[in-house]
């Protein structure tokens, strides 16, 4: 039987590989990654996630596949965990091929959704803003806010940001 290797991606890895390409052109890869996937939407398996609710938060996994390749990314929403030191976030991701079921790569991926999800808002903005937009409006500034301005920056001249959250230490260190 034929071995097979399937890579290890840590979130040490995709630091060193944002630092190394720079975070704008590794969000401008991801933009276009990701206008690419939506050109070919009708190619996807379409499947709904999986989701579990507790009163602490949720956990999902979230199935994608086309004829070639399949991925799950398992990920979580615990609003509570910041007040005990851990991340409200946290996200893995496995990819395999199709056709003889073997994984390929097994990923961190929290700071890849974090990254994929503002890439997503900036690639709406992209068609959906107009184009000498430069005032933007944030809800929310947590961490996720600050990859939203660095992705949105990419398609858009923003040169003044507004933004506002109930808790002010998160306007204060966004700010």
């Amino acid at each position: 039987m034929a071995g097979f290797f399937m890579k290890l991606i840590t979130e040490g890895d995709l630091i060193r590989i944002i630092h190394a390409e720079g975070l704008d052109r590794f969000l401008q890869g991801a933009l276009k990654f990701l206008e690419e996937a939506f050109r070919r939407w009708q190619t996807f398996h379409h499947t709904p996630r999986h989701v579990i609710e507790h009163p602490q938060g949720v956990m999902e996994l979230m199935p994608c596949a086309d004829n070639r390749r399949y991925s799950v990314k398992y990920v979580n929403g615990h609003p509570g965990n910041p007040a005990r030191g851990l991340l409200s976030v946290v996200a893995i991701g496995l990819l395999a091929e199709t056709q003889n079921g073997y994984p390929l790569m097994l990923s961190e991926m929290t700071l890849l959704t974090a990254i994929r999800t503002a890439a997503t808002s900036a690639l709406a903005s992209r068609y959906l803003a107009r184009p000498e937009s430069a005032c933007l409006a944030i809800v929310g500034t947590g961490c996720q806010a600050e990859f939203q301005v660095q992705a949105l920056r990419c398609v858009l001249p923003v040169r003044k940001i507004r933004f506002f959250d109930p808790d002010p230490e998160a306007m204060a260190k966004f700010s």
